[in-house]
């Protein structure tokens, strides 16, 4: 991992990817659908209990990741006005 060394804390998930270059996974239908429902769960679940807070666009997933997260997690989307840290 490229990380390793820079002191920032990271989590690694071996989660399912498409085989065809510049194919999103969800609309791969070749891979198992099952198995992309369990890896996009697992990756809300790490996210919302691993990481220290989520910058992203707005998506179903990412709303999963706000309300899985404890009450005082930090996130915003890209389109947010910028706050100042309290």
């Amino acid at each position: 991992a490229c990380l390793e060394g820079t002191g920032l804390a990271f989590s690694v998930y071996p989660s399912t990817l498409s085989s065809v270059s510049g194919q999103a996974t969800h609309f791969d239908k070749s891979l198992d659908q099952y198995l992309k429902a369990e890896d996009v769960v697992m990756e809300a679940l790490l996210m919302a209990t691993a990481c220290h807070g989520l910058l992203s666009t707005y998506s179903n997933v990412s709303a999963s990741v706000v309300y899985l997260s404890p009450p005082d997690y930090p996130y915003t989307t890209f389109w947010d006005p910028v706050e100042p840290l309290p």
